[in-house]
């Protein structure tokens, strides 16, 4: 061992210098700066001065007669100095000290082996060489030149003694790892141990440390293998640790964590009720470093963190800048890559698997032990603040209570010491740092300040059994801030928009119910009330969410002084069940939405007159033409579903806006296909957010390019659809609910649609140049596009004309075998005919104001009936027709209910999203579902127009 030692304030002294200095960090309000100390490397000590690994700083050598050395990590004696093994015992035989060095008279020197004072003779002539002790090992008094023989000369380095001499104290003495130990001590306490290391080294290293002028070095190996031993205090080195610790003497700071000679382990014992202890070390604010993500701006953009080294001999290694080397990273990579984890504001994520066998290997992964700091500048000067260590494997370090947990200062990478279990032979395992995670987190109050953060370091034992077998490594960087404001916003934002989503959904219940005409409650309005308000509940936490996270987001991206971070688990998996439960109601929504749209009534009122020269009959083909074109329109929408999932995935993977989504201050466009530098880590509500973005950006222009240019150059389906009931001389009555519905008045101004050609084309031209009367309903208007509401009897006998052709058609159903498209009403013609004549002369004669007991009137909807979608006026006798410019009968078709749809997207390719993190693949399932569910749709509704028109189903393309 090495001889490092420091000078020995005494206990009244230190105690008075704590106190003063404690007063004077309160006064100035810096209680969070008492663990930190000046950065000091050993280089730095003046020649008086040796570096203390204990205190990491220059100290003057204790022992008398001593000098540093040359590497300033110990002290040696003085070149006229001879060093004594013999220990120096005070009065009641305790060890003051395990060596000494004595002068030598002025006319001695010291002997090559420094164990003796000698008197120098002249220089040895060329051939001879100088002998200081005779053969049987006596010291002479004098030096003495001898011969050399030929072929011989001096080698300079021993004292030519044919006797062996005991290099460390008396040969009758007990010797332990060099160290002179009582006869007395047996047995040896760490002999208990398996480790052949701690076997070894163990006795030596405790009667070390534990003299009244310990030794460092001896202190730092007992250290060593209280680590390597998981900091078990049924361990003898980590009993024996904790022992000294406890009457070690602190350094000049409030609390006791460093001492003048032990290495501090623990964040628990003697401080265990300071601010070192669990619940309060993680809101240490001591660290005054002002952190950036833009290096434009004044704060740093870097972590930088220094590791101080040790192997097992408790030798200390020096400092090695963690931020810039593989210190606590084992996976192979880029050197770009491994410092991108200590870009401020970077999540890191790094996975690999090494080869089992490996660790084995000393020359590879050397066995070192670890202790971190955070190096921050103040006043000009250079500090280190120690990072705790959090070791999963330890105690109650797997729980969630804070207060139970053990932080510790030092840990290893790989040790592969600890495992050896005899001299010279092979570990039986091997102990290796698998999972590191270093946590960071924030401070709200202080814009770019952090609290302390820690290292958590999870270990894994590898026998030799599985040496063919290859490890997980993982090492990590992750962010937190305080979340109870975020939690109290949604919360605040979730109960506001709760309560009103469902006063509001009561409030569309109570239209419906007036559409419907129920007086009564029933189960029915239950089971609308679900759809509905799962409806706007969907849309409310979709809106909630998206809003709250792109606005993180922005700010997220946007910000150079930190103030906030992205959303973390197992706060962002709230937004996540949010999302879920906005799924699922939107589902329900949706499978709502195709059944009611599926289930309408519908018919077609043909206003052709019979003619006789086509035996007084009606064409049946224009209203099997309107049947198909309305069949057509059921599933079209304003935009392509095709063309959306196109941009979407070109926006977001072939240019590259997914990596926005990176929780990273430098996460640019295209980040992820430099192949050289860290990607990083891709936050799934950020890739929500910008998914979300992205697609109603995509959709609104579809919409604006489908208003603007398609339907007004190229195509208007839907007012083609109004316009080709006109020159069919069809209208189209729509019953959404019981008394409510909308109207298609395709009444042709000409008076009849069966005519030729050349006629069509004639009638087409006068009403271009405005030679005919109006489409519309009312004269001089040429709206044909309605809302009706309309009276219980009209209902009353809507049903009562309609029951022969429900009732034809259940034993039409029930009478067809497995005879495939066979016509289904082959049978009872004659009264579905009858029927559906019937049918058609009421609503004809309804239309044409016949009725007097069943009129209606037209009118404008009301600012507040179009904003809420529903009618103040109830029609209790008469019906209603409201004009309808906007076409809104849509409404029944995917047309219409493109918010719904694009919503529904959104959600599934976000659920698809956050188990694969592959927008390609999400957007591809995505596409086939849609296309699926749109030909459920449009088998339903085909169904729908066969149960309820008469249209034979084989008439329908």
């Amino acid at each position: 061992m090495d001889i490092q030692t420091s000078m020995y304030p005494t206990k009244r002294y230190l105690i008075t210098l704590v106190a003063i200095c404690y007063l004077i960090s309160c006064s100035h309000g810096q209680i969070g700066l008492q663990y930190s100390f000046e950065y000091t490397q050993p280089q730095e000590c003046t020649t008086d001065l040796f570096y203390n690994s204990a205190t990491f700083q220059c100290e003057s050598c204790r022992m008398l007669n001593t000098t540093p050395s040359t590497d300033k990590l110990s002290c040696d004696c003085m070149t006229n100095a001879k060093k004594s093994f013999e220990p120096i015992l005070d009065g009641t035989k305790i060890i003051t000290q395990l060596f000494s060095c004595i002068l030598c008279a002025d006319d001695e020197v010291v002997s090559r082996d420094q164990s003796e004072c000698i008197v120098a003779n002249s220089t040895c002539p060329l051939g001879a060489s100088i002998s200081q002790r005779i053969l049987n090992g006596t010291s002479l008094a004098v030096e003495q030149c001898d011969t050399c023989i030929p072929g011989t000369s001096d080698s300079g380095s021993t004292s030519n003694s044919a006797c062996t001499f005991c290099p460390t104290c008396t040969c009758e003495t007990q010797i332990k790892d060099g160290i002179c130990l009582k006869p007395d001590i047996t047995p040896d306490p760490y002999q208990t141990q398996n480790s052949w290391w701690i076997r070894s080294k163990g006795l030596a290293a405790y009667y070390g440390c534990s003299s009244q002028i310990p030794n460092i070095t001896a202190c730092q190996i007992l250290s060593n293998m209280c680590t390597a031993l998981m900091y078990s205090q049924s361990m003898r080195p980590c009993s024996d640790y904790a022992t000294l610790y406890a009457g070690a003497i602190p350094t000049n700071t409030a609390d006791e964590p460093r001492t003048t000679d032990m290495p501090w382990l623990y964040y628990v014992g003697s401080v265990s009720a300071s601010k070192l202890a669990p619940s309060s070390l993680l809101e240490l604010t001591g660290i005054p470093t002002r952190y950036s993500f833009k290096a434009s701006t004044s704060g740093e953009t870097q972590l930088n963190m220094i590791a101080s080294k040790y192997d097992e001999n408790g030798e200390f290694l020096g400092f090695e800048s963690v931020s810039t080397s593989s210190t606590i990273q084992l996976c192979p990579n880029t050197k770009n890559k491994k410092e991108a984890a200590f870009r401020f504001g970077t999540r890191y994520e790094s996975q690999c698997s090494i080869s089992a066998v490996n660790l084995w290997d000393r020359g590879r992964y050397p066995v070192v032990y670890y202790e971190l700091f955070i190096e921050y500048e103040e006043n000009g000067r250079q500090f280190l603040y120690p990072i705790p260590v959090l070791i999963t494997n330890l105690q109650r370090n797997d729980g969630d209570n804070v207060d139970d947990w053990t932080f510790v200062r030092r840990f290893a990478m790989v040790d592969s010491l600890v495992g050896v279990e005899t001299e010279g032979g092979q570990a039986k395992y091997v102990r290796v740092a698998s999972d590191l995670l270093l946590k960071i987190k924030i401070r709200v109050d202080d814009e770019g300040h952090i609290f302390v953060p820690y290292l958590t370091v999870t270990m894994q034992d590898v026998p030799t059994g599985d040496q063919d077998k290859d490890v997980q490594l993982t090492f990590a960087v992750a962010y937190e801030e305080d979340i109870s404001n975020h939690k109290t916003v949604l919360i605040t934002y979730m109960t506001t928009v709760g309560c009103l989503t469902i006063l509001w959904s009561f409030f569309q219940l109570g239209g419906w119910r007036r559409r419907e005409g129920l007086k009564y409650v029933e189960g029915k309005s239950f089971f609308m009330l679900l759809l509905i308000f799962c409806g706007n509940l969907s849309n409310i936490i979709f809106i909630v969410i998206f809003s709250i996270n792109m606005v993180r987001f922005i700010v997220f991206k946007g910000q150079d002084t930190i103030t906030t971070m992205a959303p973390k688990d197992p706060f962002a998996r709230n937004y996540l069940i949010f999302l879920c439960f906005a799924f699922a109601f939107k589902c329900v929504e949706y499978i709502g939405m195709i059944s009611r749209q599926s289930a309408i009534d519908i018919f077609f009122i043909d206003w052709e007159k019979a003619k006789a020269d086509f035996g007084n009959k009606i064409s049946g083909w224009r209203t099997y033409f309107v049947a198909n074109e309305f069949n057509e329109l059921q599933t079209i929408r304003k935009t392509s579903l095709a063309l959306q999932m196109f941009f979407v995935l070109l926006f977001l993977e072939v240019i590259g806006l997914k990596d926005l989504a990176l929780e990273s201050p430098l996460g640019a466009v295209g980040t992820s296909y430099d192949v050289d530098n860290y990607a990083g880590v891709p936050n799934k509500m950020f890739r929500f957010a910008l998914l979300a973005c992205t697609y109603m950006l995509i959709n609104l222009l579809q919409v604006l390019f489908n208003y603007f240019i398609y339907t007004r150059m190229i195509s208007d389906p839907i007012n083609e659809f109004v316009d080709l009931c006109s020159v069919c001389n069809v209208s189209v009555l729509l019953l959404v609910e019981r008394q409510h519905g909308y109207y298609i008045h395709g009444r042709s101004v000409h008076g009849t649609a069966e005519t030729d050609m050349y006629e069509t084309a004639m009638n087409l031209n006068k009403e271009r140049e405005n030679l005919t009367s109006s489409r519309g309903l009312e004269n001089g208007s040429s709206l044909q596009t309605f809302h009706i509401s309309i009276p219980s009897k009209f209902r009353y006998q809507y049903d009562k004309i309609y029951y022969p052709l429900k009732m034809n058609r259940g034993e039409a159903n029930s009478g067809q075998g497995g005879g495939g498209r066979q016509n289904k009403f082959s049978k009872n013609v004659e009264i579905t005919v009858s029927a559906y004549t019937t049918m058609r002369n009421f609503l004809i004669s309804f239309f044409d104001h016949t009725f007097m007991d069943m009129e209606y009137f037209i009118k404008d909807r009301l600012f507040f009936e179009v904003l809420f979608d529903m009618e103040f006026q109830e029609p209790i006798e008469n019906a209603v027709i409201y004009n309808d410019p906007m076409v809104t009968f849509d409404g029944n078709l995917f047309h219409g209910r493109e918010f719904l749809l694009m919503t529904f997207e959104i959600l599934l390719i976000t659920m698809i999203d956050y188990g694969s993190e592959n927008f390609v693949f999400a957007c591809i399932l995505t596409y086939i579902i849609q296309t699926v569910m749109g030909f459920i749709r449009q088998s339903m509704g085909k169904n729908n127009l066969v149960r309820k028109t008469l249209v034979d189903e084989r008439f329908l393309l």
